[in-house]
C-alpha cells in the first residue's frame, strides 16, 4: 500500500532529479556549492549583523539572505570564469546526464536522511540499542512503527541504509549518542500504540 511517506520520498527523488537534469551538472554544482559556501560564511556575517540589530530572528533572516547572495555571486563568478574551459560540456548531453545523476543522488541522500529520522521517531527499538549503528543494522520485526510499517519504500531504504552504515567509519558513530529521555520514550510508545 502506498502511503504519504512513499509519495514524499518519490517526490523528493523526482524533484531533485529533474532539477539536476534542467540545470545540468554545471548549474547544479553552482547552486549546491553556493549553499555550502553560504553555510560557512554564515558565522562571520552573523557576527557583523548582530552588532546592528537586537532581534535574533531578524538577524538570522538577514544573515542567511546576505550569506547566500554573497556565496551565489562568488560561485557564479568562478563558474563563468572557468566556463571557457568547460564550454564543450555546457548544455550538452553530458552536462544534463551528469546533472540528472547528481540530482538523483542528492534526492536519495535526502530521502535516506528523512527515512532515518522517521525511523528513530517511530520505533521503540531505538532506545534499546546501544548505538545508532546497532539500531540501523538490527533486523527486529517490530523495528518499524507508524507510517513506516506499511510503506512500500521502507524495504529499499532500510537495505540502502544498512549498506551505507556498514561502509562508514566507526569514528562517525562515536559522536552520535542515543537519546535517553524517559518522557520521550513513553510518548513514543503511546503514539505507536495509538497508530496501531
Amino acid at each position: 500500500m502506498i502511503t504519504f511517506f512513499d509519495i514524499t520520498i518519490f517526490a523528493i527523488i523526482t524533484l531533485f532529479s529533474f532539477f539536476g537534469l534542467y540545470q545540468g551538472i554545471v548549474g547544479f554544482s553552482t547552486i549546491i556549492s553556493s549553499i555550502m559556501l553560504g553555510y560557512f560564511l554564515y558565522p562571520y556575517i552573523s557576527a557583523q549583523i548582530v552588532k546592528y540589530t537586537a532581534n535574533e530572528v531578524i538577524s538570522i533572516i538577514i544573515t542567511s539572505v546576505i550569506s547566500y547572495i554573497i556565496s551565489l555571486i562568488l560561485c557564479v563568478f568562478i563558474v563563468y570564469k572557468f566556463l571557457a574551459i568547460i564550454s564543450f560540456m555546457r548544455n550538452g548531453f553530458i552536462d544534463k546526464f551528469l546533472g540528472l545523476l547528481v540530482g538523483f543522488t542528492l534526492g536519495i541522500t535526502i530521502s535516506l536522511i528523512l527515512f532515518l529520522i522517521t525511523m528513530i521517531f517511530t520505533s521503540e527499538n531505538y532506545f534499546q540499542s546501544k548505538s545508532l549503528k546497532d539500531f540501523v543494522i538490527s533486523s527486529k520485526q517490530n523495528k518499524y512503527g507508524g507510517i513506516l510499517k506499511f510503506s512500500v519504500t521502507t524495504y529499499y531504504l532500510d537495505k540502502l541504509s544498512r549498506n551505507i552504515i556498514v561502509i562508514m567509519p566507526n569514528k562517525i558513530f562515536k559522536s552520535i549518542e542515543i537519546f535517553e529521555n524517559k518522557d520521550f520514550k513513553n510518548f513514543l510508545k503511546e503514539s505507536n500504540n495509538f497508530n496501531d
